[in-house]
Formats: structure tokens, sequence, C-alpha cells
């Protein structure tokens, strides 16, 4: 079994490695000619047009895994049967489920290799490359970005600022609302027309108003200070027009901004979505190695099979993207947005699987 095992591991690997090649480049051209305009109006050298792309290529891997995962098993299992290297496994007495077992196997390592090559490779350089797109093509410079209308809660403070610039840590227009110790009334009104942290904990508020509606008083001030450990850097991940797509934070990183924003009040539904997503497309390489072993059983015809193969892609990642959008809208929940393609395709490819042993009909021609 060890020596069929490797043998497998062997042929699936060239395969993977050249599907990869194939759907990286086209990727990858495709992101160029999108892009290139922008690269020429920018004026950025050949050299670092390269580095970008280099930068662009573990995410680009990371994306496509599954999909040419399920395209090399197919093509692996069509190729066994079409050899006859199926029958030669059945002569030798080799378990009629040891490809099915290997392929679960196989895709189980696999998928725990692509998430931590993801948070860890594909996070940081592409977090590099989205830099690189939004300072050097666009002349976008991160510091001048902005966050509009926020509102946050800090112990008995609720801050609303009309403008923050997260990256400066300053901003104008802040309004502080001041509860109780019960956190049922409010005990005074704070505004100010500009705001600047100080530390990591203390803001300076300058130019503004302290109103206390219960004694009806109002007392001006030139600057003074607020106990704030918000940092507001966290709502940039909210903005994906800034770059900060929730996709280029790693796993422990989305979960302590996710700590940080539900303890100022915020709305985390589509920060959790994308949080669960991460080990959810990571278990859709299983997913895709089931449903390898299912289309190689249903057709003899390698041609066939890759069809059927990509049609199933396009329609897992429809499911995939519809279910996503609704738990960050709050539709469904975070952790049925992420994983309900997963669980909808499983259960398909129980339910074919089923069918085609009442049947008679092998789930795999290579087994």
């Amino acid at each position: 079994m060890r020596i069929l095992s490797l043998y497998l591991l062997r042929q699936n690997l060239f395969l993977l490695f050249a599907f990869i090649c194939v759907g990286a480049g086209l990727f990858a051209i495709t992101d160029l000619f999108e892009r290139l305009d922008e690269f020429l109006r920018s004026g950025l050298g050949a050299g670092r047009v390269a580095y970008y792309f280099l930068l662009r290529l573990p995410l680009i891997i990371y994306t496509i895994f599954p999909a040419v995962y399920l395209i090399s098993v197919v093509a692996q299992l069509i190729m066994l049967e079409n050899s006859r290297e199926r029958m030669a496994l059945a002569s030798g007495g080799v378990s009629p489920f040891a490809v099915v077992r290997f392929v679960i196997v196989y895709g189980a390592a696999l998928a725990a290799v692509q998430f931590v090559f993801g948070q860890m490779v594909g996070v940081a350089a592409d977090r590099e490359a989205a830099l690189i797109w939004q300072v050097e093509v666009r002349g976008r410079i991160l510091e001048e970005a902005t966050v509009k209308g926020l509102w946050f809660k800090e112990g008995r403070n609720i801050i609303h600022l009309s403008l923050a610039y997260p990256a400066a840590r300053t901003g104008r227009g802040v309004i502080v609302y001041v509860l109780d110790e019960q956190g049922v009334e409010i005990d005074e009104i704070i505004k100010a027309e500009r705001f600047r942290a100080l530390t990591d904990s203390v803001w300076s508020l300058e130019n503004g108003v302290r109103l206390k509606p219960r004694a009806y008083s109002a007392e001006s001030f030139r600057e003074t200070t607020l106990p704030v450990k918000q940092d507001l850097r966290a709502f940039q991940v909210v903005e994906r027009s800034m770059g900060m797509d929730p996709e280029r934070f790693s796993l422990p990183e989305l979960y302590e901004i996710i700590r940080r924003l539900e303890e100022a009040g915020s709305n985390v539904e589509a920060l959790r979505t994308a949080m669960f997503s991460k080990a959810a497309y990571a278990f859709s390489i299983i997913v895709m190695g089931a449903l390898a072993l299912l289309i190689s059983g249903a057709t003899g015809s390698l041609y066939k099979a890759v069809t059927l193969a990509v049609i199933a892609i396009f329609f897992y990642h429809g499911v995939n993207s519809l279910f996503v959008s609704m738990g960050e809208k709050s539709i469904v929940s975070p952790l049925t947005g992420a994983w309900a393609a997963n669980v909808i395709f499983l259960a398909a490819e129980l339910l074919w699987a089923g069918r085609a042993f009442v049947a008679g009909v092998p789930v795999a021609r290579a087994t």
C-alpha cells in the first residue's frame, strides 16, 4: 500500500504542479491586462511590476488551489482507468477503496498545507502587493485614507467621529456621550472640533464645549483629554476601498480586530464571515477530492470529466459567493455563510454516491 500511495502521490504532484502553472499563468496574465493602463500611467518600472506579480503569486495559488486539485485528481483517475492500471491493481489484490482512501487523506493533508500557507505566506505577500498598488501605482497615501460617520462605544463613552484619519490617528467633528454609572442616562456631552491621539490610551480634544444636561451648564475648553484605548486602524478593515480587505489579515489578526470592534459596539458580521471562510475554503479541497472520485466514476472520457469539473467549480464558487454575501449582510449567520457551499456539495456528493451504490455503479472507475 505504501508503494501505491507513493506512486499516486508522485503522479498527482506532477499534474498538480502543471495545472498550477497553467492556472496561475492565466490568472496573472488576465490581472496584468486589467491593470496595464494604470501601470503605464504610474511609470512603474518593469522590475517593480514583476515584483508586484511575484507577491501576488501566493494568493493566486491559494485561490485556485481547490479547483486545480479537483482537475488534477479527475485527470489522474481517468488516466489510471484508460491505461488499465485499475485492472492491474485489482489483479494484485489491492483493495478497491485504496485510491478512494488516498484521495481523501491526501486532500486533507493538502487542505492543512493550504490553510497554513494562506495564513502565513499568502496574507503577508498580498498585503505588500496591495501597498504597492495603492501607493506606487494609484498614488494613494494610506495616511490620507478616511473613515466617515464612525460610531463606537468604550466604557461609559459613546463616541461619534464625523471624519477620522485612522493611520494618522486624528480627525474632526467629535461628539462624546458620557453615560451615568448605570449606563442609562447621559451625564454629559462633549463636543470638539478636532482630536488627536496622544498615546495608545489618551486622546486630546481641541476647541470644544462640555455640556451637562442635568445641571443646564456649558463649559468651553481649548484642549482637554479623554481616555480612549480603541485603535481606529481596526475600522479600516471594513473599508475595502482602502485596500484593507479582511482577506488580507491572518486568522489571529482577524480574531483580535473582531474582539476590539465588538467592544466598540460595531457590526462585525462581515469580519466573522471572512474569518470562518478561511477554514471553510481550505476544507473545500476535501470536498473537491470527493467530487473528483464521483466525476471519474461517471465517465471514462477525460474531456467530459474535465468539463464536468470546470462546471462544478463555477457552480461551487457561485453558491459560495452567494452565501458569503448573505453572511456578511446578516441574512444568515457568519458560520452558515462561510460553510454552506461545503455542506451543500457534501450532501449532494453523498446522495450521488448512495444512488451509484444502489445502482451497482462504481463510485470511481479507478478503484
